[in-house]
């Protein structure tokens, strides 16, 4: 037995532990809004169904408030090769951490900034996402071919970063569905939460 090995069967020595049996749960959950946490956030090549490898943010979500607590959720794995998969990937950035990449607010409303700098930044900016608690709108995709069993794939938007906020939604306890056309722009509109970051403009 190797040496991590034996260190851990002494720190675990007596300790017993609880499973639920059966393999993961990937049944749909109500659709609505939900208060999550990042449990993993990384930057890996990933393959595409044509055999492609492409750069992708990766996210695993974890509910943890009501009665779907517990349940894990995954975003879709936007391409950091691909300019929409970078912006899709700067909204989400924003949105959970604030004011932390570069860039301007036009005149427009619309944010500017440069796709280099976003992607030098990217694999920091996905670290520091996780263990932070977010607000996450699901939605089921009614067009398309549904799961073997015949339910909606699902899709996973984070709405926003709770930030200071986390501290008085960790005290409740339910989940907070809506139906789908209140959803405020797919999760991609909403304003992000500064979270007492400093700005960093260009």
């Amino acid at each position: 037995m190797n040496k991590a090995l034996q260190q851990a069967k002494a720190k675990f020595r007596g300790q017993k532990a609880k499973m639920t049996p059966g393999g993961f749960d990937n049944s749909n959950v109500p659709p609505g809004k939900y208060t999550c946490q990042i449990v993993q956030s990384e930057i890996k090549d990933m393959s595409d169904k044509d055999k492609s490898v492409h750069p992708k943010h990766y996210l695993r979500l974890v509910v943890t408030l009501g009665n779907c607590k517990g349940r894990s959720g995954f975003p879709f794995k936007v391409a950091l090769d691909d300019v929409d998969g970078i912006t899709s990937f700067v909204k989400n950035v924003r949105a959970v951490l604030g004011d932390v990449v570069p860039g301007r607010t036009l005149s427009s409303g619309e944010f500017e900034y440069d796709c280099a700098s976003a992607l030098d930044k990217a694999e920091d900016f996905a670290h520091k996402m996780i263990g932070e608690i977010v607000e996450v709108q699901v939605i089921d995709n009614k067009k398309g071919k549904p799961k073997d069993d015949g339910t909606p794939w699902q899709s996973w938007y984070i709405n926003r970063g709770l930030g200071q906020d986390a501290d008085g939604v960790k005290g409740q306890d339910k989940d907070e569905d809506h139906p789908d056309n209140q959803i405020p722009g797919l999760g991609g509109d909403a304003k992000p939460k500064t979270k007492n970051r400093v700005a960093v403009h260009k």
